[in-house]
């Protein structure tokens, strides 16, 4: 059987919105600019920024592992793996976490 090839699913604002973004952060609230939201997670401050089909949180002040941990419970909530129109793929290396968003393939 052929492994399907997984296609991106682009933080765009048409097939994957950014709204939800500051939803994670506590107190749901954020500064924003194009492409970054700034806010708190566990106490941490930290900044999301996104381009493509990856969307990196990186730690910029504070407790990293509790935030990252906050992060992950939040998105876990957030979107249940049965309920996710995508496959999320996670990397985390020491103060940054990174997600990189495919569309789920059709026969799933």
């Amino acid at each position: 059987m052929a492994k399907e090839k997984l296609i991106p699913a682009p933080l765009d604002e048409k097939n994957v919105t950014t709204d939800w973004i500051e939803e994670l952060f506590d107190d749901q609230s954020a500064l924003y600019g194009k492409h970054k939201k700034l806010g708190f997670m566990a106490g941490a401050a930290m900044q999301a920024s996104w381009s493509g089909n990856m969307l990196k949180w990186k730690v910029l002040d504070g407790d990293r592992y509790e935030a990252i941990k906050r992060l992950r419970e939040r998105n876990r909530e957030r979107y249940p793996e049965t309920e996710s129109p995508f496959i999320v793929k996670e990397q985390i290396l020491a103060d940054v976490c990174v997600w990189r968003f495919y569309w789920k393939p059709e026969n799933e």
